[in-house]
């Protein structure tokens, strides 16, 4: 059974890091992209 990652873009690095990291670890993990605007953000 794999372990799941969440990975919420937009809140650290850039395009390319969250895509290295989708294609580096998705052997390994089950990811789940959880996309979250920075408004969103900010008013909880």
């Amino acid at each position: 059974m794999k372990q799941t990652l969440v990975l919420i873009p937009g809140v650290g690095g850039d395009s390319d890091l969250w895509q290295y990291q989708i294609n580096h670890l998705q052997e390994l993990t089950d990811i789940k992209v959880i996309v979250v605007d920075r408004e969103q953000l900010a008013t909880g």
